[in-house]
This record gives structure tokens, C-alpha cells and sequence, in this order.
């Protein structure tokens, strides 16, 4: 999907969509079990999209929306970077801040099974600083 013409664009189409019935929550359905799986395939949750995509207006809107899921270590989960990426201190200032405000939400994200785990194979171009915080946090 091309990026948004204006962020201001893109909150109107995001609000257009959710008070339309959009699933905030959207996972992977299991149809035959009748229940939504979560698992690593789906990457693709909104809440989760704009936290890797490091959008702050995607993410506040979503965390003002009312049962908004965090759905445990994956929106804790370090974004996969490549050798040659070189996120600057603001991404990785942003990306500790919304951290910190999931596990505000939700004190439990920072217990999750595998975070550490995680962000130990992830590959990773964070600055040093970032993942002494980062361990600090979890």
C-alpha cells in the first residue's frame, strides 16, 4: 500500500474504518474452531503494524480505542532490521517509549514467555543504549 498522502489523511481513513466495524483486534480466524488464533503468521494486526512502521499517529489512535488488545510478547517483540539499517536514536527513542507504554497498559507484557528470548536472535541495528533499556524495562 503506498504511504499516506498526509498523516491527517491517513487518521480519517483509520477512523472512517474502525467506526465502520473494522476489527482492531483483527487476527487470523480459525473458522472451523470458531475462535481467532494468534501466532507469529499474523503480523499484520493493526496495533502491531504501526508499532514496527514506528507510526505514532496509528498508534495513538489505536491505543485510544476502547478493548484495544496487546496480545502479550508481540507487540513487545523487537522489529526485525537488516544488517545494513541504521535506526536513528529518535526510532529507537519512540520504539522505548512505546515499550514502556504497553507495559504501563499492561504490567504482565513485561513477564511475557520469549520476550527476551526474542530480542536476543532478533537481527538487530538498535544502538547499545536502546537494548540496555530495553532489558531494563522487560
Amino acid at each position: 500500500m503506498p504511504m499516506w498522502q498526509t498523516p491527517a489523511l491517513q487518521l480519517a481513513i483509520m477512523r472512517a474504518l474502525i467506526e465502520g466495524g473494522a476489527d482492531i483486534n483483527a487476527g487470523r480466524r480459525d473458522e472451523a474452531a470458531g475462535r481467532i488464533e494468534y501466532g507469529p503468521a499474523d503480523m499484520c494486526w493493526p496495533i502491531r503494524v504501526a508499532i514496527r512502521a514506528c507510526n505514532p499517529a496509528a498508534f495513538d489512535l489505536l491505543m485510544g480505542q476502547p478493548g484495544l488488545q496487546l496480545r502479550g510478547r508481540w507487540v513487545m517483540q523487537l522489529p526485525r532490521t537488516l544488517p545494513t539499517d541504521q535506526p536513528t536514536k529518535a526510532y529507537d527513542d519512540w520504539l522505548l517509549a512505546t515499550f514502556h507504554r504497553n507495559v504501563t497498559r499492561d504490567s504482565a507484557l513485561a513477564t511475557e514467555d520469549d520476550v527476551l528470548h526474542l530480542a536476543a536472535r532478533t537481527n538487530n541495528a538498535f544502538f547499545q543504549r536502546f537494548i540496555d533499556l530495553f532489558l531494563n524495562l522487560m
